[in-house]
């Protein structure tokens, strides 16, 4: 006999079974996603997990400038350039030394001599003063990305770079999420001062287990490397970089790609506080859910994505990031906050993960630590020319006219790059 509520239990049991084939693949997902890494590369994520939790001076200072200190948005712009500059030859540095000492101990020293850096900028007054301890503190900390990218190709098999770096970046990014979540809550709450000691300590905490986890490295480590370069017909030289010229050219569009980037956390912050009245809290939430987003799908995104040609997927990442600002123009409602904060985050993963693991497929071995320098270098240019830029526009033509601005040149970035796909293919074809 029929009651009438067995065919609804019957249904129900059937989205039952869907909705557990639906998790279980998606745990495959993650899985797989995870799957083949060495465990050093796991150590160096934890690393710069330590490292990153505590990264809350950044995210708030041009706020900090501006707002608590009561500069001019021209003069924060100014004194941001600072960390740039330090930022452009802390790059350079920190590849040249990765090539010729090796790139573990000196990811070592950078730690330590940047968490003293960092917490002394709280007692710098005056913004030049101010300006040069930024300076200083961007040139030692930033000689650790180079080579924290030489040691990642070390470290990991050629197949699973792409894991590597999104590896890293999931744990850059969920520290992140969670530095400036904290950081926005102590300096509304506490004051600055706090942002600079927390920052300064866990660098320190990070080089401390860097030293544990990978002193191993750092005996002979510098033999090796003058041993390998030894045997070679010509020595390491900027200019050989230089004669790959396609690779110049990628350099250039991520020039481009990063100056408008980087007004995500320049001029969007300011943007938020000014704009839209939202308080250092909660920005700081904003931030963290960008790197809370990318720790949580990135990694089974890259999985699933690298297969459609890193090229084509930057391309299609850079389109994306560019529609964040457009979506800003719709008018001061806190809601296309979150959208743009969105559109950001997902145009980044498609974007930024594939973009490394260019650099180091299609860097030698002796030169991977001055083509990751050079990589850098292109984002820290974009960090001095970026505050000038962002907050100087907005000074003169307003936050309206700098997001079409903003759209546009990243546009035309996204179109570069789906032209550069086509010339790699070519040369790929020439050398079978």
């Amino acid at each position: 006999m029929n009651l009438g509520w067995q065919e609804p239990i019957e249904g129900l049991g059937c989205y039952s079974f869907l909705l557990k084939i639906f998790i279980m693949n998606i745990i495959e997902l993650y899985r797989r996603s995870y799957s083949g890494l060495a465990p050093q590369v796991w150590l160096l994520a934890l690393i710069t997990l330590i490292n990153r939790t505590g990264s809350m001076v950044l995210p708030f200072l041009s706020i900090f400038l501006s707002a608590e200190k009561g500069y001019s948005l021209s003069m924060t712009g100014l004194i941001m350039t600072a960390f740039g500059v330090g930022s452009f030859f802390g790059n350079w540095i920190g590849g040249v030394l990765a090539d010729k000492m090796g790139p573990f101990r000196l990811q070592f020293w950078s730690l330590v001599l940047s968490a003293f850096c960092y917490i002394s900028l709280m007692w710098l007054e005056g913004p030049w003063l101010f300006a040069l301890g930024l300076f200083v503190t961007s040139l030692v900390a930033e000689a650790f990305r180079p080579a924290n990218m030489a040691s990642i190709a070390l470290l990991a098999k050629p197949e699973n770079r792409s894991k590597a770096v999104g590896l890293i970046r999931l744990a850059v990014n969920l520290g992140f999420g969670l530095g400036p979540a904290v950081g926005g809550f102590l300096a509304n709450n506490y004051g600055y001062d706090w942002l600079f000691i927390i920052d300064g300590s866990t660098c320190f905490l990070a080089g401390i287990c860097f030293l544990l986890f990978f002193s191993k490295h750092f005996s002979g480590e510098g033999k090796r490397v003058r041993q390998a370069v030894s045997e070679l017909t010509e020595k390491p030289h900027l200019r050989q970089v230089l004669k790959d010229k396609l690779f110049v050219f990628f350099l250039v569009l991520i020039f481009l790609y990063g100056l408008v980037f980087m007004q995500y956390f320049h001029s969007v912050p300011v943007y938020f506080k000014k704009g839209l009245g939202l308080e250092e809290d909660y920005i700081g939430i904003l931030m963290a859910v960008n790197g809370l987003l990318i720790a949580l799908v990135e990694m089974p995104l890259i999985y699933l994505l690298e297969r459609k040609g890193l090229m084509r997927m930057i391309a299609l990442g850079t389109a994306i990031v560019s529609l964040c600002f457009m979506v800003l123009l719709f008018g001061p409602w806190v809601g296309w906050a979150w959208v743009s904060l969105l559109l950001f985050t997902f145009g980044e993963i498609f974007s930024l993960p594939f973009c490394t693991t260019v650099v180091m497929n299609r860097s030698p071995d002796h030169l991977r630590g001055r083509y990751m320098a050079l990589y850098g270098m292109a984002f820290s240019l974009c960090h001095i020319l970026a505050p000038l830029m962002g907050l100087g526009l907005a000074d003169i033509i307003g936050f309206s006219g700098l997001w079409i601005l903003l759209t546009v040149l990243m546009l035309a970035t996204a179109y570069g790059f789906y032209l550069l796909k086509g010339r790699m293919h070519q040369e790929d074809a020439l050398k079978v």
